[in-house]
């Protein structure tokens, strides 16, 4: 009998022992996988949607990885769409008049949420809702404070354009000035002094209670953070020390790479194919997503379509790192490539990840 008991002592402390190891040989397989979303563009800046696996290369710390996963098919969305509703008086009526068909692009699969910012942060949905018409309603306040700016009347590049090339000594004599219809000198145009707008443009702060907000968004949802904004950050917090601020890009960075969560901009200062910089550029370079110009109705119209497009057909690449696991956690830089060099095929991807140790 005493034998019998220890017979199955021992088999039980065997069969715990091998689900330990496989517990743990499943779990550090799931945190070793590197999951990176991409996108590729051609030498034309047309999507590329049809490529395959052998298609791509991807390196971490510049030693090449085997691609373990490869998927490409299309997953609905999880927005979070935020508005700096401090920006030019102008964009922001163009904006409020164009949502309706930048909404537009969404898919009844699809599910977002709304947030606005100046010195402040205001989330204008509280839920995620699949129904357009819903979110457009949430931003009626935007409507409001568009009407409440005056028209800031654009002036004329040319002038721009004649004052960095006029010689300083003559502009201190004779002025820029053009000649009236009746001969007299007419001054050149200038725009009104605008409506002040809030200090404090909390950038940061809008992104993190957007990602916030994304975290528990189902698995098989791409989530993506929507800014719209000209791009000025200056962040302070109620409280603090001046300049001081509860939200960093450091620390919004993490917490939307651990989410899975990437940001996409259209930056209302910027022209379509013009080159992007600044803070919009470091959370889209950081997070996989990227910038758009919306200096124009056209291109705003245009960026929501792509974004929203580019976000749902991206490709997702896995990989097992080869590097040595580290004892403490280190930051891995990521760079993926796709095509010949002469293709000039651009790769949207994000930088990077913080690998941990594997638990002992």
């Amino acid at each position: 009998m005493r034998w019998k008991s220890l017979a199955i002592l021992l088999s039980a402390a065997i069969f715990l022992f091998a689900s330990t190891v496989t517990l743990r040989s499943q779990f550090q397989t799931r945190i070793d996988l590197v999951v990176v979303p991409v996108s590729v563009r051609d030498d034309q800046g047309f999507l590329l949607t049809d490529l395959e696996r052998d298609d791509f290369k991807v390196f971490e710390d510049s030693r090449q990885q085997v691609i373990a996963s490869f998927s490409r098919d299309p997953q609905p969305l999880s927005a979070a769409i935020v508005i700096d509703d401090a920006i030019n008086g102008n964009a922001l009526k163009q904006l409020a008049s164009l949502l309706p068909s930048g909404l537009a692009a969404f898919k009844p699969e699809d599910e977002m949420t709304s947030f606005r910012y100046d010195n402040n942060v205001w989330r204008l949905y509280s839920e995620f809702t699949n129904d357009p018409a819903e979110i457009r309603l949430s931003f009626r306040e935007l409507s409001r404070i568009a009407d409440s700016r005056p028209v800031e009347i654009e002036r004329p590049k040319i002038y721009e354009k004649i004052e960095q090339k006029t010689p300083g000594w003559l502009k201190a004599i004779a002025g820029l000035i053009n000649l009236g219809s009746n001969g007299a000198p007419a001054p050149i145009p200038t725009a009104p002094a605008p409506k002040p707008v809030p200090a404090t443009r909390t950038m940061h702060g809008a992104v993190y209670e957007a990602a916030v907000a994304l975290q528990k968004r189902p698995e098989n949802h791409r989530r993506i953070v929507l800014l719209i904004s000209d791009g000025t950050v200056n962040e302070r917090e109620a409280g603090l020390l001046p300049g001081k601020t509860l939200h960093s890009f450091d620390k919004n960075v993490e917490l939307l790479t651990n989410g899975k969560i990437e940001v996409y901009s259209i930056n209302t200062n910027g022209t379509l194919l013009e080159k992007a910089g600044g803070t919009l550029d470091s959370y889209a370079r950081a997070t996989g997503g990227d910038v758009y110009g919306g200096a124009s109705a056209s291109d705003m119209e245009f960026a929501f379509k792509r974004i929203v497009e580019q976000a749902r057909t991206q490709y997702v690449l896995g990989y097992i790192s080869n590097n040595i696991p580290p004892r403490l956690g280190v930051y891995r830089k990521i760079e993926v490539k796709s095509g010949d060099p002469d293709q000039k095929r651009k790769v949207t991807h994000r930088n990077g990840y913080l690998q941990l140790p594997i638990p002992q």
